[in-house]
């Protein structure tokens, strides 16, 4: 028999490869709670991304497929303990600007998972209909771990800014012409986007430096 490999990473979840969706060992592998992704051509465990490990899902899996002739390795990535089980907000060692960026990658996700779950129609015209069957699944799948990625970093964002004093630009409150704070040094906004500020050079060229709001660390109005 094969040998296999059931991994967990943190991005990834729990996965095992190598193993047929209609093979003898996937009514085993369904029983213990896998479920097969035919987007990732692998079995994966649902919400499993940025958890712990479940070691007894992991161990009864092996089980099954040890019993069955496979030699089977586990490879496990402990992840950090969620932020409201933290003795102090100070464990997650990442600063404020990187929670933000965080934050609005994973609620671009989100936008996109609900995209993909609802149908949309794209840019030339194209229409995609709404996810059906085992592809929804995974899309709700997804949706869930998103989610609770996106509450624990914006914890650890509001962590931030009630300890340390840190600061939060709110986008909706920059114009032209306001200074922003950027890397320690203060620029004059030049235009204020959706998802950026273009800021005036300072070396005086003619292109103004684009910067996401997640990168700033200071606003002061114009009229201030």
């Amino acid at each position: 028999m094969s040998s296999l490999r059931i991994t967990h990473r943190g991005a990834e979840g729990t996965t095992l490869a190598g193993v047929r969706v209609d093979g003898a060992e996937a009514e085993a592998l369904r029983a213990c709670g896998w479920r097969y992704s035919r987007r990732r051509a692998k079995w994966y465990v649902p919400s499993s991304q940025d958890r712990a490990p479940r070691r007894d899902l992991i161990a009864r899996t092996e089980e099954e497929l040890t019993r069955a002739g496979h030699v089977v390795l586990v490879e496990l990535e402990v992840l950090p303990q969620p932020v409201e089980d933290l003795t102090t907000w100070h464990e997650v060692r990442t600063s404020p600007q990187d929670a933000a960026r965080r934050i609005e990658r994973l609620q671009r996700r989100l936008r996109a998972t609900a995209r993909d779950l609802a149908g949309y129609r794209n840019h030339l015209g194209v229409t995609f209909p709404p996810a059906r069957g085992a592809e929804r699944e995974e899309l709700l799948d997804e949706r869930e771990q998103l989610t609770g990625r996106l509450r624990f970093w914006q914890a650890v964002e509001q962590a931030h800014l009630n300890g340390a004093g840190a600061t939060r630009v709110d986008r909706r409150a920059v114009a032209p012409g306001d200074l922003v704070e950027h890397r320690g040094r203060w620029h004059t906004v030049v235009r204020a986007n959706r998802t950026t500020v273009s800021l005036r050079s300072d070396s005086g060229g003619n292109w103004p430096e684009t910067v996401p709001y997640h990168q700033l660390t200071g606003h002061r109005p114009q009229n201030r």
